[in-house]
């Protein structure tokens, strides 16, 4: 897990330091529901098939020194952030880094590590380790605010680009959410567990990522059924 992970932030810090940083800003301008710390970072959503399941002993484990390298490195990041948007942004308390959920995937494990903000909210790390299928680790990470900035249900999802077969939908439900109900445009539906607010989930995706079938609605419920948040993709 080290190993890999520091593979991970050395990619990471020689791409910011170069051609992405113009791009990084404009991204984050132009970002509306990632309350963004480590967009800093030229985020890779992380992929998995069907099947999801939480490894119970992964949850509140403590995460490695390279999980803690991870967010301190976006620290410092959203630190750069600040000073050229002129706004304050979000720190993760890297100490206290812990394991959250772990998918089980016929590639291997996909895990989403989190940390307490400064100041209230979460920041996230999703990452998923390298196999024979996917020999380039790619990994995601963010914060979400305490409170929700006028969507109770803050999501993202990535394709093609990141695994040939998998699409991964990640993100925070605020309310009290237990739940996410995903649906797909061919109908399709998956149920994936919200645990401390996060959640993360996979669809397999074997076609080209242009002809995948897309996200068009997600409910967050709580344990006693009721909706507490939701998004629609809006027909254009």
């Amino acid at each position: 897990m080290d190993a890999y992970l520091d593979r991970l932030l050395d990619e990471l810090v020689a791409v910011e330091a170069h051609e992405a940083w113009p791009d990084v800003l404009d991204r984050v301008r132009r970002s509306r529901r990632h309350y963004a710390a480590a967009l800093a970072v030229v985020i890779a959503l992380v992929l998995a098939p069907a099947a999801w399941a939480i490894a119970q002993a992964f949850e509140g484990k403590p995460a490695p020194p390279s999980v803690k390298s991870f967010f301190r490195y976006s620290n410092r990041a959203s630190t750069q952030i600040a000073k050229a948007l002129g706004r304050k942004e979000p720190k993760a308390i890297a100490s206290k880094a812990h394991g959250v959920i772990q998918v089980k995937t016929a590639d291997g494990p996909l895990d989403l590590w989190a940390a307490p903000a400064r100041g209230g909210g979460t920041c996230q790390l999703v990452a998923w380790e390298p196999g024979p299928s996917h020999p380039h680790t790619s990994e995601s990470g963010g914060c979400y605010s305490a409170t929700p900035n006028g969507n109770t249900l803050e999501w993202s999802s990535g394709g093609d680009y990141w695994h040939r077969n998998y699409n991964v939908v990640t993100g925070r439900a605020y309310g009290g959410a237990t739940s996410v109900r995903v649906t797909l445009s061919n109908r399709k539906t998956k149920t994936l567990p919200v645990v401390e607010g996060l959640f993360l989930g996979a669809l397999h995706q074997s076609i080209h990522w242009r002809q995948r079938p897309k996200i068009v609605a997600l409910v967050a419920r709580n344990a006693h059924g009721h909706i507490v948040g939701s998004w629609k993709r809006t027909l254009r």
